[in-house]
């Protein structure tokens, strides 16, 4: 159970399909900044060989 869950948890009263749903954002949230973070290091190791040529 994520931070963010339990928090739901003990301030509402969340329903066991709300909970599967935060969790699923929550996945998707961490799946997106990891693309987004290798997208930037290719980026910038792209710049890299490019500017060694």
């Amino acid at each position: 159970m994520s931070c963010l869950v339990s928090r739901l948890r003990y301030y509402l009263d969340i329903s066991e399909d709300d909970e599967k749903l935060v969790l699923e954002l929550e996945k998707q949230e961490v799946n997106y900044k990891a693309r987004r973070t290798l997208n930037l290091q290719q980026q910038k190791n792209n710049l890299r060989s490019g500017s060694t040529n």
